[in-house]
C-alpha cells in the first residue's frame, strides 16, 4: 500500500502566514513518503541508516528502520528461570530453588538474553512478556 502525502484544500485549512519549524518537517515528511514509494529489495536496507531525520523546535528527530526479531526457542529450564527472575529472585535463590549453582543461572541468563537479543534482566521480562511467552500468572 503507498504512502500519500495528504494536502489540505485551500478552502477548508487556513495556511499559516509565516515559515518555521512545520516547514522543516512537511518537507521531511514529503522525503520520507518519496523514498518509501519506490520499493527496494530487503537487502538493500540499512538498519543503521535513518529513513528521517529533521531538526524541528531545537529538537532532532529520528525515524529508524528495526527489524522484528522471531520468537527465541527457550528450553523449559530456560522458562523456569525466567519466571523466577520475574519473581524477583537473585541468582543465588534460583540456583537454590533449582539445585544448581548461581553461576549456573548466570550462564543459563546469558543464553538467554543472547536469545533474546536484550541486555538486561528488565528486558528479558519485557520482551517474553510481550512474545506471549510469561503471562501474569506465572
Amino acid at each position: 500500500m503507498p504512502l500519500t502525502l495528504i494536502e489540505p484544500d485551500d478552502s477548508t485549512v487556513a495556511k499559516p502566514k509565516r515559515s518555521g519549524p512545520s516547514d522543516g518537517l512537511e518537507e521531511a515528511l514529503r522525503r520520507l513518503v518519496a523514498s518509501l514509494e519506490k520499493p527496494k529489495p530487503p537487502q538493500e536496507y540499512d538498519d543503521a541508516m535513518p529513513l528521517l531525520s529533521c531538526h524541528i523546535d531545537g529538537f532532532q528527530y529520528t525515524l529508524t528502520r528495526s527489524r522484528v526479531l522471531p520468537l527465541a526457542r527457550l528450553s523449559p529450564r530456560e522458562l523456569e528461570i525466567i519466571r523466577l527472575v520475574a519473581n524477583g529472585l537473585p541468582n543465588k535463590c534460583i540456583g537454590a530453588t533449582l539445585d544448581i549453582s548461581a553461576w549456573t543461572v548466570a550462564t543459563y541468563l546469558r543464553r538467554i538474553f543472547i536469545k533474546l537479543g536484550v541486555t538486561s534482566r528488565a528486558a528479558m521480562i519485557a520482551r517474553v512478556t510481550r512474545q506471549g511467552m510469561l503471562t501474569s500468572d506465572h
